[in-house]
């Protein structure tokens, strides 16, 4: 072990680790610190409450009515998290309030059709019950044919955005 090299005058050493140095020097450690571990708490709370709220939606899917899940079961099936909605519509409407959708970050608000989307955090929870959003008569039925056909027609495709539809 290598021994501690000293000057012969220890004052430059008793100044440095005497409390006018070492002590505001462990307070504000100390204060960071707590700076961060409140910092730290926040972003675990703000997670848990995000986990809640995702699954009180997820909860709500049994509520939904057969068009509201014959949508999000046409997403699940394609693939894809966003679909074009008229807002006019009460199917889009109850999805968006539920928390099903969601607009996207930097669409317009001006308009009456918008593109929307499933929620990433929503998003696994529709693709594990996708063979299950329909019932199996519900699945067979002439109408969620022709809603499919009507949804993969997608005559609100816009250039540039392909895999979009329109609903309704």
């Amino acid at each position: 072990m290598l021994p501690l090299l000293l000057p012969e005058d220890h004052k430059a050493y008793e100044a440095v680790s005497s409390g006018w140095v070492t002590t505001p020097f462990m307070f504000g450690c100390l204060f960071g610190f707590m700076l961060w571990l409140a910092k730290a708490a926040e972003s675990v709370a703000e997670h848990i409450s995000k986990a809640r709220s995702v699954r009180r939606v997820v909860a709500r899917l049994d509520g939904l009515s057969f068009e509201e899940r014959l949508v999000l079961s046409w997403c699940a099936s394609r693939g894809q998290r966003t679909v074009y909605l008229d807002l006019r519509s009460p199917i889009a409407r109850g999805l968006i309030w539920r928390g099903f959708l969601e607009r996207p970050a930097g669409e317009s608000s001006g308009t009456k059709d918008l593109f929307h989307e499933i929620p990433l955090a929503l998003w696994p929870h529709i693709q594990e019950r996708k063979t299950t959003l329909l019932l199996k008569n519900e699945q067979e039925s002439p109408l969620t044919e022709q809603m499919y056909r009507e949804l993969d027609s997608r005559p609100g495709k816009r250039e540039g955005f392909p895999g979009y539809a329109q609903v309704f």
